[in-house]
């Protein structure tokens, strides 16, 4: 689906910006009066021309368009004043603002959870989020508190978290804010029947500055959510679907790098930014991986406060980073850090490469955000001198299972589970290359396998099922 928003002289954008190739779910990052609400801004006015008028001016540009159809606010030249809508286009917009306020255009649909009246499917929607949250579920119980046995009266509702009484108006409003987030979502898939879905041609929901009065921890779990809602609805309507979030959050946007279908445009002083910072006209948005690190700049935070990747992970050979880097950049496998004690392009002995693995192991542990996170990956230790593998099994105690030992003794003994032809030549030309030149053979064989593992199962049948945890 090609899908392309065009603005021009509209709140914050003065200049013709295009934004493009929009996928499942878009955040849009920059600093207070960046740019960012007037793009969510103009998407929601455009089921509402009368009121745009107040943000729209002659030379004024407002266009969606989707594939060869559009939908444009114009200004009306014979009625001064006035805005009206050229549309080919037949899209549901809903609208979800943390602030709790019913600002924007009319004609879009607005939904919030209602915690005055809360029945049997209200409580369980509450406790659905209360268990995808790691919360102590809510339970409704009915006190009944009249000694008369004869008495009518059935007493009064009431709910209990962890048997203390609970007003569910008073849940933290973190809880109510990931609640509200999560309500606003599903209304708009469940709003749209399956059967009409072939008369719509994009549900877009709109959702400001999503992590207001959320935890970081909680921020994080918003990109989770969002991925776990597209692989449930039914195709059709994923199809159909767009999400626009606002968003400040560094925690968000670098968690959103772990997941399929999500992009991140970056905004300042009304125009989209590239990844030096700089000015653009037309932006297709970025992947999180490449720019959790700019996000954190752009809003005044440091490498040593946001933007890390998921983990670090010490690998004893170079090869071996090539291939899982590869992988990682055709987002099979997780955002690891990947580090080889090897180097690249030389090859180490068993104790220099031992050397290299305790350094890299004590300046990482040394990481206050890592000592407890980070993976160290080897070769079997069978072949090693008995010096040196009990100078590595003091590391693996150290980590318990964070520390992976192979079943084979060399990476390139796993390349027959893909092809043997390949293994058979890496063994001989590796065999006959002499000291660090051997480092030559071993990254061109990398290479070409890296090129034949295009899926997760081919990831786990290369390696045995070994090193699965790696994969998203």
């Amino acid at each position: 689906m090609n899908i392309s928003f065009k603005l021009k002289n509209f709140k914050k954008i003065s200049s013709q910006i295009e934004l493009k190739d929009f996928d499942r779910i878009n955040y849009f990052v920059g600093k207070n009066g960046s740019g960012k609400s007037s793009i969510l801004n103009a998407l929601s006015f455009l089921n509402d021309e009368t009121n745009a008028v107040h943000f729209f001016k002659k030379d004024s540009i407002v266009n969606l368009k989707i594939n060869e159809k559009e939908h444009s606010l114009v200004w009306v030249d014979t009625n001064p004043n006035h805005v009206g809508k050229i549309i080919s286009l037949n899209i549901n917009l809903y609208v979800f603002d943390s602030n709790g306020n019913e600002k924007g255009a009319n004609g879009i649909s607005r939904h919030s959870f209602n915690y005055d009246s809360v029945g049997k499917d209200q409580l369980n929607f509450i406790n659905e989020t209360a268990e995808y949250l790691g919360f102590t579920t809510i339970k409704a119980e009915r006190i009944i508190d009249n000694d008369d046995p004869w008495s009518n009266d059935i007493g009064k509702r009431v709910f209990k978290q962890d048997e203390v009484l609970l007003n569910l108006n008073f849940l933290s409003q973190g809880f109510k804010a990931f609640n509200d987030i999560r309500s606003i979502i599903l209304y708009s898939v469940s709003n749209i029947d399956p059967k009409h879905i072939s008369t719509i041609d994009g549900i877009f929901v709109i959702i400001e500055e999503a992590e207001n009065n959320l935890h970081p921890e909680l921020q994080k779990k918003i990109p989770n959510y969002f991925n776990q809602i597209l692989n449930e609805i039914p195709l059709e309507i994923r199809n159909k679907i767009f999400f626009f979030v606002s968003t400040h959050s560094p925690f968000l946007i670098g968690t959103s790098a772990n997941y399929e279908n999500q992009k991140v445009y970056l905004m300042s002083d009304g125009s989209p930014i590239d990844l030096d910072l700089k000015e653009t006209n037309i932006s297709s948005g970025y992947n999180g991986i490449q720019c959790s690190w700019i996000v954190a700049q752009m809003l005044g935070s440091d490498i040593t406060d946001f933007g890390y990747p998921e983990n670090y992970c010490i690998l004893e050979e170079y090869s071996l980073q090539l291939i899982l880097e590869g992988l990682k950049s055709k987002n099979l496998i997780k955002n690891i850090q990947f580090v080889s004690a090897s180097g690249a392009m030389r090859l180490v002995n068993f104790s220099e490469t031992i050397n290299e693995i305790l350094n890299l192991n004590t300046l990482i542990k040394c990481n206050p955000y890592y000592f407890d996170k980070y993976r160290i990956i080897i070769d079997s230790l069978e072949e090693f001198a008995p010096k040196e593998k009990e100078r590595i099994e003091k590391i693996k105690s150290n980590i318990g299972a964070r520390f992976t030992e192979l079943n084979e003794h060399s990476l390139e003994d796993y390349y027959k589970n893909i092809d043997a032809e390949i293994y058979k030549s890496a063994i001989e030309e590796i065999a006959t290359a002499k000291g660090r030149e051997k480092g030559i053979p071993k990254s061109k064989y990398a290479n070409i396998i890296l090129n034949k593992i295009n899926t997760k199962e081919d990831f786990s049948i290369l390696f045995n099922n070994e090193l699965d945890f790696l994969l998203k």
